[in-house]
């Protein structure tokens, strides 16, 4: 940074904050708080389909009352080989454990990317909050590692991304008291700019590349759920009737009503919509940080949207994804 520009930013840092003029960090924590509720949801939505596959194993057992088997994981002394081993669960006689098997996990790309993105926030919020030259050196060589390890998880292995080095005592410091503030401002920057950076083979960068792997990941996942949800729906349904006491009636009523309910709910999110919008805001952060002439206000913006966007995906992810309760069996009674 020149001095001309060190100049600017002092004294747009003091104007808008007065006492306090690196208040921006607030922003900066806002978003890593919503990063880390959108790697929360994802697993959640993913947890929401064993639920739901769960869930429709139990009302076919229940509804035609089938023998169960156990599967080979619920024999004592057995341990996981593999995460790909079926779980100790019941599945139908004359079934295959196989149905036991996670449908659809988190693709190793997506989950490295969404390590590397919560990682690279709370390293933002680390720099933005660094109180001395010791927290801040630190703060650094942490933000280093995880935007590299977020680029390096949209390229590919065998990735090598150029380190953020720790700035030095800045030549104003001793002017104005606040190097550190500039220091920092220019970590974020660089930390920014690195995420920025397209990557091969495909030339993109590698905010894009993490919303479409996100897309794709989600859009399977609705589907999935959206298919699981709609076999249940018909198979409850199957079971109303006038044949049944009123007792069970009102229960099975109930559990096609808390299907429909996550069913629709699936229906209406749009994660592909929500997930566009990432690359965009975080454009904007970066065309912000590096803004010849620094605008606090938009800088502010700029983060506040990205923290917006990333809100607005997180909440697509979640809607319907607490499962569907499982079906309470029919009372003897009731039949």
């Amino acid at each position: 940074m020149d001095i001309v520009r060190a100049i600017l930013l002092v004294a747009m840092l003091a104007a808008v904050f007065g006492c306090s003029p690196y208040g921006y960090s607030s922003q900066v924590t806002d978003l890593d708080k919503s990063v880390a509720g959108l790697a929360n949801s994802v697993k959640s939505g993913h947890e929401a389909l064993i639920a739901d596959v769960t869930t429709g194993r139990s009302l076919d057992l229940i509804y035609h009352q089938r023998s169960a088997a156990l599967s080979p994981s619920c024999t004592p002394g057995t341990v996981a080989s593999s995460p790909k081993d079926p779980p100790c669960a019941i599945y139908k006689v004359g079934g295959s454990a196989a149905v036991l098997a996670d449908p659809y996990p988190i693709s190793p790309k997506l989950k490295a990317m969404l390590g590397g993105l919560k990682d690279y926030t709370a390293a933002l919020a680390a720099v933005t909050k660094a109180s001395d030259r010791t927290d801040f050196t630190t703060a650094v060589r942490k933000l280093s590692d995880s935007a590299s390890a977020f680029v390096g998880a949209a390229a590919g292995p065998g990735t090598v991304v150029a380190p953020i080095v720790a700035a030095g005592i800045n030549v104003l410091g001793w002017l104005v008291g606040t190097s550190l503030d500039i220091q920092r401002f220019e970590a974020l920057r660089d930390g920014v700019n690195l995420v920025d950076k397209p990557v091969a083979p495909t030339n993109e960068k590698p905010m894009e590349i993490f919303a479409a792997e996100l897309t794709i990941h989600l859009e399977a996942l609705v589907a999935k759920r959206r298919t699981q949800l709609y076999l249940d729906a018909h198979l409850i349904r199957a079971q109303l009737g006038p044949g049944i006491g009123p007792e069970t009636y009102k229960v099975r009523l109930a559990d096609l009503e808390m299907v429909l309910a996550t069913y629709e709910g699936l229906r209406l999110s749009d994660p592909e919509g929500a997930a566009k919008g990432l690359p965009e805001a975080h454009a904007a952060l970066v065309k912000a940080v590096n803004n010849p002439k620094p605008d606090i206000g938009a800088l502010v913006q700029s983060l506040g949207d990205l923290k917006d966007k990333v809100t607005a995906l997180e909440t697509a992810v979640t809607t319907g994804s607490a499962p569907p309760k499982s079906a309470t069996a029919p009372s003897k009674k009731g039949i």
